[in-house]
């Protein structure tokens, strides 16, 4: 999904994907770029309009009959924080469960990355790093 085709000839060119064009805060244009799929990957810029954007993608997913979203989210999003980046993505996050939808909320990378990072080189050789996934079917 791209805002425009300016800038999107190596999406458009590859051949697993399929290019859509559409926009955040349109509803219409979201419910024609998910309206044949399964599910959908929900990240958006970090931005003040970030939580209306994703809830909106959210209610036009369900709409349209999306049955799982996978939205990337962030280490100690909570409702209650002092911190508005934290705290949509809580409201997000607790707007797709309401939803109903299936979901999957994985660690952000920077959080595997820092998490991996602290480990000693000998800690981390052969080991998968497992946990911090929040899902629901």
């Amino acid at each position: 999904m791209v805002r425009s085709r300016k800038g999107a000839d190596a999406i458009a060119a590859m051949e697993a994907a399929e290019m859509v064009i559409a926009d955040f805060n349109d509803s219409e244009s979201l419910a024609n770029a998910l309206g044949e799929i399964d599910r959908a990957f929900l990240l958006t810029n970090s931005s003040e309009q970030a939580e209306d954007q994703q809830c909106r993608f959210v209610d036009v997913a369900k709409r349209v009959g999306v049955k799982h979203i996978v939205k990337l989210s962030q280490w100690a999003a909570d409702a209650d924080s002092p911190v508005r980046f934290l705290r949509y993505h809580a409201a997000v996050e607790q707007h797709i469960k309401e939803s109903g939808m299936a979901y999957t909320v994985p660690p952000t990378e920077s959080v595997l990355a820092g998490t991996i990072g602290f480990q000693r080189p000998d800690q981390r050789a052969g080991q998968v790093l497992r946990g911090g996934w929040h899902c629901e079917d």
